[in-house]
């Protein structure tokens, strides 16, 4: 007579270790379909089929399947959600509180770029940066990025860790972040090794990125005024506010009126 499956076990299901699903004796053959299931005998296997390894065999639901999907989860970013100012961070902003003093090499025609860097690190951006901007982690919990291609996020939080860690030297020179910056930027018309307008770069090149990374996840806009409902629910429009007129009509009138 064959022992029943130990309590503190679901029927169907195996302790993943070498013995037997119903018995517990010692064996190596496992179930032919989910291969997570081990049974001393055929007798055994046919038992635990009608007892409940039915339901769960090859369904998704045995051990190691549903360890996949809880790994899974847990490496999708969270949900989107509106955007809430942090009391703490805006307490910071409120009290002047400082970023580092970092120096930024020029590393090809970069200064349009650093002067932008350094402007935004040196206002209300670094300290919620510091906390995690949207679905990411904070800058040194995030060496290895969302995963997802030409984020901007992912890209300032590169900047930023190397921005509060200078060294001795006081300064840093990230070539390898500018160029993956601008190279996500050169369907705006941006591009490494050449000088560009400053303001240009600010508005296409870094908030209106922020902006798109802001609303990844967000629930799909049928019209202008959905979509302008939703950027007012994003951390790009707390600290920059909307934009409202194309970015190629921004540039194009920067141009007009002599600011490139």
């Amino acid at each position: 007579m064959h022992g029943p499956t130990p309590p503190n076990r679901p029927r169907g299901t195996s302790d993943g270790g070498k013995t037997c699903a119903v018995c517990e004796k010692p064996s190596t053959t496992r179930c032919s379909k989910c291969k997570e299931v081990m049974y001393c005998s055929v007798e055994c296997q046919r038992l635990d089929w009608k007892a409940g390894h039915k339901q769960v065999c090859c369904s998704g639901t045995s051990a190691s399947a549903l360890a996949a999907k809880s790994a899974a989860a847990a490496a999708l970013p969270p949900p989107w959600e509106p955007f809430k100012p942090d009391p703490e961070v805006e307490a910071l902003i409120d009290e002047g509180a400082a970023a580092p003093v970092t120096g930024m090499a020029n590393v090809g025609n970069t200064c349009f770029l650093n002067v932008v860097v350094q402007c935004l690190f040196h206002g209300p951006l670094w300290h919620y940066m510091q906390r995690g901007l949207p679905r990411h982690k904070p800058p040194a919990e995030h060496e290895q990025g969302c995963g997802e291609p030409d984020c901007v996020i992912c890209e300032l939080n590169e900047l930023v860790r190397m921005y509060a860690n200078p060294g001795a030297r006081k300064w840093i020179a990230p070539r390898s972040v500018v160029r993956k910056t601008l190279s996500a930027c050169a369907g705006i018309g941006v591009d490494f090794g050449r000088m560009h307008d400053s303001h240009e770069f600010a508005i296409a090149g870094i908030i209106n990125r922020l902006l798109n990374a802001n609303l990844r996840g967000a629930p799909e806009a049928s019209g202008s005024d959905e979509y302008d409902c939703l950027e007012c629910q994003t951390l790009q429009h707390h600290l920059f506010g909307a934009l409202r007129a194309p970015l190629r009509e921004k540039m194009s009138r920067g141009r007009r009126d002599g600011a490139g």
